[in-house]
């Protein structure tokens, strides 16, 4: 039986489930006995060809395929925290993370071919009703071993006092600060124009998000900036 060889360069973060092959050939499809590569996020293909095996499952013959992969500088929220209780009675978590994830992947195409291709920014998000605007923790530590860097955005969450949809007062829980926390992070005004507590989250970690990419980040040495038109939504 004849072996081919297959070349197919992708994106790590790209998801290919089926590719159709020119002229009726066959189809490319994952296999099964094949486990995923959790490192590089891919699976091995077989080529079953139509005219060659008729589509028959155990006559199909299976194409060895040679893998050309680039990676590329991943962007994702994880860990989010609250420091208002019940906060995610009302604030979608889900929601607001799957909203967001059209930037994270504007600044992923953004920062390819950077120095630091194979690591992974991760933000986590705190929302904390004890301060009065957007904190953006640039300063904390690479992993080299891990190849991440994470970025902690504090998230100020208004009071029924100030806003027609904000907290009561009773749930902020209040964490104790040093004189010179000041050092590790930066701050944007959070007046931003918003309906509902929800809408607010998105509008506040959306805005500290942007902060962090174009002000720059140190990742594993390197400083990593993206410029605000690259991670603007697409007219």
């Amino acid at each position: 039986m004849a072996c081919w060889e297959l070349s197919w360069g992708f994106m790590e973060t790209t998801t290919c489930r089926r590719i159709i092959l020119p002229s009726g050939m066959g189809v490319l499809q994952p296999l099964p006995q094949f486990k995923r590569d959790k490192a590089h996020s891919f699976q091995r293909y077989g080529l079953y060809l139509k005219n060659t095996c008729d589509w028959h499952p155990t006559q199909s013959c299976i194409i060895n395929i040679t893998f050309t992969y680039t990676t590329a500088m991943h962007f994702s929220i994880n860990g989010n925290t609250t420091l208002v209780i019940d906060l995610f009675d009302t604030v979608d978590n889900v929601v607001l993370t799957t909203s967001l994830s059209g930037l994270l992947l504007r600044a992923t195409n953004a920062a390819n071919h950077s120095e630091r291709d194979d690591w992974r920014v991760v933000f986590q998000l705190v929302f904390n009703g004890g301060i009065t605007d957007i904190r953006v923790y640039y300063r904390q530590r690479s992993d080299p071993k891990r190849k991440e860097k994470w970025v902690t955005i504090h998230v100020p969450i208004p009071t029924a006092e100030q806003v027609a949809w904000g907290v009561s007062t009773q749930t902020i829980v209040t964490l104790k600060t040093t004189p010179d926390q000041e050092k590790w992070y930066r701050t944007i005004p959070s007046n931003l124009q918003a309906a509902t507590l929800q809408e607010y989250c998105f509008l506040a970690v959306h805005a500290g998000i942007i902060h962090a990419l174009t002000t720059g980040l140190t990742v594993g040495g390197s400083k990593i900036q993206i410029e605000r038109s690259l991670l603007d939504y697409e007219v």
